[in-house]
């Protein structure tokens, strides 16, 4: 659950759903208090709402449990202002929201003021060509970043290569993020297969945005999520059903037909998925879950369906409890039958 909830909050954050970023963080945390990457999705989400205090409080708790893979204040702060307007604060946006205190005088965010409105000058009076040829080639980071956020608003097989090719070759790993982002925007096809692989990255970050991107996608990436469900670890499994949460309705069909599969850990991938993100035409199979021999499956059904209950589905739920000797699933279904 904590893993699930953390990764839904890195994709409200990168969508600029900060008010539900910062739910999900906390409810990750609520679960298990020592998942670092939801104190850090919870401190950037802190940190665009305005509540610095907050967002370094909670970036301490991380640097706590993982200092090394966790910036220092002075760093948290230098980012923020370096990606204003950026991904975590919902790139495209007319009015993104921007760090607290940017502009200041005396804060560290200040120091930084010059140089950023210069490179947001600098992209802003660029053509596609010159956005390509910058995301390829410009020496500055901050610069290729902001090349990749605005070619993810342009829909061009051009745009989408050269997105593909900073996945693949950008030694900045905010630029890399940016451009997997952007792929997601433009729904690029062509890059499934990168984004796919990008399932399994070691940064949380990258895999959330990887599957957000083949969300966005939709109906096309399905058959290399599916892949990437049965071929994967952990970590690309987590990432593939955070990518089916974000598809919705294009991918319901699929994950009816995996709540029936053969294999339990398909049925309890689908049954997951539904819990996240509920639809009414898997009611149907959902209710047939709740007899699973697997209590995951079962308790995940149950779940989903108590988004959905109504007076016939009910007295369905309240013959399961009857029968149902699991102590956690009980706990679900008279919840879901309330």
């Amino acid at each position: 659950y904590a893993q699930a909830f953390a990764a839904r909050g890195a994709a409200f954050l990168a969508t600029g759903n900060i008010d539900q970023a910062i739910a999900d963080s906390q409810q990750a945390i609520d679960l298990e208090q020592t998942l670092t990457v939801a104190y850090r999705n919870l401190a950037a989400a802190l940190l665009v709402k305005g509540d610095q205090k907050a967002a370094l409080e909670n970036l301490e708790k991380a640097r706590a449990l993982e200092p090394t893979n966790t910036p220092s204040q002075e760093e948290f702060l230098n980012q923020a202002v370096r990606r204003s307007g950026t991904v975590a604060a919902n790139p495209g946006a007319a009015n993104a929201p921007q760090p607290v205190n940017a502009s200041q005088p005396g804060s560290i965010q200040s120091n930084l003021s010059s140089e950023i409105k210069e490179v947001n000058e600098t992209a802003e009076a660029m053509s596609p060509a010159d956005l390509i040829q910058t995301l390829s080639s410009s020496e500055n980071a901050d610069l290729r970043w902001k090349a990749a956020v605005k070619l993810g608003k342009m829909s061009s097989p051009e745009a989408a290569a050269a997105l593909i090719k900073a996945i693949l070759s950008d030694s900045d790993i905010g630029v890399r993020r940016a451009a997997i982002f952007a792929l997601g925007n433009i729904g690029a096809a062509q890059a499934i297969e990168i984004l796919t692989g990008k399932l399994g990255d070691q940064d949380e970050l990258t895999r959330f945005f990887a599957a957000r991107a083949l969300g966005k996608i939709g109906t096309p990436a399905i058959p290399s999520l599916e892949q990437a469900l049965k071929t994967g670890d952990i970590s690309t499994q987590e990432a593939a059903a955070l990518a089916f949460v974000e598809m919705g309705y294009p991918a319901e069909e699929t994950l009816i037909k995996l709540l029936v599969s053969p294999d339990v850990s398909s049925r309890v991938f689908a049954a997951h998925v539904l819990s996240l993100r509920p639809a009414l035409k898997a009611q149907p199979a959902l209710v047939k879950a709740l007899d699973d021999e697997s209590a995951k499956v079962r308790e995940f059904s149950a779940q989903a369906l108590s988004a959905m209950v109504d007076f016939g589905l009910k007295g369905i739920l309240e013959q399961k409890l009857t029968a149902e000797k699991n102590e956690k699933v009980q706990a679900v279904l008279v919840e879901a039958g309330q």
